[in-house]
């Protein structure tokens, strides 16, 4: 029988190209690819034109070294835009594979021009049968001190984008979820808002629309949001803690909803939204208001406005003898 061309299992398909010195370093037992050095190593010995496929055997390289490192029961499945490493069989893993090319057209169609059209590789997808291993591999990518939330799937931006998914029984709102980040990665918006297009974005793809917020989900954003605490959220911190996690995805919800309801350039405003300000500048811009406008829809009254990062001053440089 011949294979289906769009689904297959490609571990015949290795091509080793990447014997570059220093660009590969083993973290936490995992092989981690120095992708800046990778990237400029392919710019400097394969014309434009090849990078797509270059960085897409790169990239299974890499998948491939993961899956030597997971054990013999993982396996890596690969369609038009994605590839996975899983322990599901061929058919439920083609399964997936359908259920992400979906999941992908239904974003774009949401975003529009907002969405990232990534052409150098494929969207790399790792999904973990074992919670202690997910948790060891995604250490890599957060700080090495801090509280953080427990996490049913992440969006992982730091060398190649790829997702990180640990064991559950339903990811498709995971997915769904973790794919809106990788489509507005490009924009390097602030944090509240991608986590709130991502939210409804999620209920939109699956049809739920608006999401509707019980009394005591309402009642606790009233008492817990102060002109202090809201900080946390502007600046994205809030998202990463235990005892606010929750709640800063529901605001950040309602905001997004609020904005999609009550302004006709909410398209325009997300795609300049700035970190350093967390908006701000854009939403005056083509909203025509503040940001402590667009928190008092819901929270009412108050000092909600967000307090720009200020970026520390870096010590001058010590004048030497050359």
């Amino acid at each position: 029988m011949t294979p289906d061309p769009e689904f297959t299992n490609s571990e015949s398909k290795l091509i080793d190209v990447l014997k570059i010195e220093g660009a590969w370093q083993t973290v936490e037992g995992f092989p981690q690819p120095d992708w800046r050095c990778i990237g400029k190593y392919i710019g400097q010995n394969y014309p434009d034109e090849e990078h797509p496929g270059i960085f897409e055997q790169a990239s299974f390289r890499w998948v491939d070294a993961l899956r030597n490192v997971l054990g013999a029961e993982y396996r890596i499945h690969e369609s038009k835009h994605f590839l996975i490493l899983t322990t599901k069989s061929p058919y439920s893993s083609k399964y997936t594979l359908n259920v992400c090319e979906n999941i992908l057209i239904k974003i774009r169609n949401h975003l529009g021009s907002l969405a990232w059209r990534w052409t150098n590789g494929k969207h790399v997808i790792l999904m973990f049968e074992d919670l202690d291993l997910y948790y060891r591999y995604i250490s890599f990518f957060y700080p090495e001190e801090g509280e953080f939330s427990g996490s049913g799937g992440v969006f992982l931006n730091k060398g190649y984008c790829h997702t990180a998914l640990p064991p559950v029984h339903d990811a498709v709102p995971a997915l769904i979820h973790e794919l809106t980040h990788l489509s507005l990665v490009h924009l390097r918006i602030p944090r509240w808002l991608d986590e709130g297009v991502a939210v409804t974005t999620e209920n939109n793809v699956k049809g739920w629309g608006s999401s509707d917020l019980d009394a005591d989900m309402s009642a606790s954003h009233k008492t817990h949001w102060n002109s202090e605490t809201i900080q946390n959220f502007w600046s994205g911190k809030s998202f990463h803690s235990p005892e606010e996690s929750r709640l800063s995805y529901s605001l950040a919800r309602i905001l997004v909803e609020n904005m999609q309801n009550d302004y006709s350039h909410i398209k325009e405003f997300i795609h300049d939204a700035n970190q350093a300000d967390h908006g701000e500048a854009s939403a005056l811009k083509h909203l025509g208001v503040s940001l402590n406008v667009v928190a008092a829809s819901f929270l009412g009254e108050g000092d909600w406005s967000p307090k720009p990062i200020i970026e520390k001053a870096k010590p001058a440089k010590e004048n030497r003898p050359g």
